[in-house]
């Protein structure tokens, strides 16, 4: 895999205010129950960036999903469509969906795909577009699944091993010590949850945001289906 240089530790207001007894606390509780606001707000202001360049995360995770790319790729949590455009740009014999939930997020993605014949951008719940679909060759999420609950995680694996998904790759939070939970965000074991569906998983750590404590990190997993 490629080597990237290591993030840079910075400290925020979040890391101050965290700081205070039960303010973490009060913070999980609030955005359990605005977790659905939180990430539209999120998409609206990666919007306002528009095609800026990509974090940390997302570099390291385009770097490991570029030359696995094949056949019918769909992204969840696509936002304003920037990484998936590049990419159909540079794969034209592939066919890329885009999903958010986000409607201006992919009113912005379909106006800047308007060249593009081989890509598509769609706005619903991922589990009502794979619905629709019949077959899919690849899955791709940076930092979406961890806005989902483990049983909505397994539906949407049962989905996407219905439609005969040989690679699933992802960005995402990882826990070192086995916490399920961090704040909003749901913290999932993909190694067991990928083994369960017959994929073989293997994932590649790098630092993650210092303010959020040692006991979590970032990983790309990618998870192969082998033989026929």
């Amino acid at each position: 895999m490629n080597s990237c240089p290591p993030r840079p530790s910075t400290y925020n207001m979040k890391s101050l205010l965290k700081s205070i007894p039960g303010t973490t606390n009060l913070y999980r509780l609030y955005l359990r129950l605005f977790r659905r606001r939180y990430w539209i707000t999120n998409a609206r202001n990666d919007n306002l960036r528009a095609f800026t360049p990509l974090n940390y995360p997302a570099q390291l995770f385009w770097s490991e999903v570029a030359p696995r790319l094949t056949g019918t790729v769909l992204e969840m949590g696509c936002g304003n469509g920037r990484d998936l455009i590049v990419a159909a740009g540079n794969h034209p014999d592939c066919r890329f969906i885009g999903v958010d939930i986000q409607r201006e997020s992919i009113s912005f993605a379909r106006a800047n795909a308007k060249d593009l014949v081989n890509a598509e951008f769609l706005c619903g719940d991922i589990c009502d577009v794979l619905a629709d679909l019949h077959h899919l060759d690849a899955f791709l999420s940076c930092a979406s699944l961890i806005y989902l609950a483990p049983h909505e995680l397994k539906t949407l694996m049962t989905r996407l091993k219905s439609l005969d998904v040989r690679v699933i790759m992802l960005a995402e939070i990882t826990s070192k010590t086995g916490d399920t939970i961090k704040t909003h965000l749901y913290i999932h074991p993909y190694d067991r949850v990928f083994g369960e569906f017959g994929f073989t998983h293997r994932c590649r750590f790098f630092p993650y945001e210092p303010w959020e404590g040692p006991a979590f990190q970032g990983a790309i997993h990618i998870a192969t289906v082998d033989g026929p």
